[in-house]
């Protein structure tokens, strides 16, 4: 069987949130991150 993709598309800045969102209702999910180093 294969497993199908869907991408989600939300508000800027509220990719975390919508991926735990996702987490909590049991569905699989995939969150890409790049971590930067700032300094100001």
């Amino acid at each position: 069987m294969t497993k199908s993709w869907y991408v989600v598309y939300t508000r800027s800045r509220a990719e975390k949130k919508a991926y735990a969102e996702l987490l909590a209702l049991e569905i699989e999910a995939y969150l890409p991150t790049q971590r930067k180093l700032r300094q100001w």
